[in-house]
């Protein structure tokens, strides 16, 4: 685990600001990933010393992992977990 006031590479601003886009696209669009595979996303952040656990976000790229974790269109920084072709749509029961 890194200690808290260690400095991190942060993402580059231009790819946190894609992934914001792409993210919320996929929320208009209603466009989520599996249960199973937001669970699986989960566990990887969690395991991940750059995890932010009591604030549930990425040192890295600043984001609220149980929010990004539901996008299929973007991917962790450090590559843990990869964007997904598998989306469903909300409501769809998986």
């Amino acid at each position: 685990m890194l200690p808290p006031y260690e400095r991190v590479p942060k993402q580059p601003l231009k790819e946190r600001g894609k992934d914001l886009i792409k993210a919320s696209k996929d929320a208009l669009k209603g466009n989520r990933v599996s249960k199973e595979e937001y669970m699986a996303r989960l566990d990887e952040c969690y395991q991940c010393p750059y995890m932010q656990k009591r604030m549930g976000a990425c040192r890295l790229c600043s984001c609220v992992m149980k929010i990004k974790a539901l996008a299929p269109s973007v991917s962790c920084p450090i590559n843990k977990w990869s964007a997904s072709n598998s989306g469903v749509k909300s409501g769809q029961e998986n």
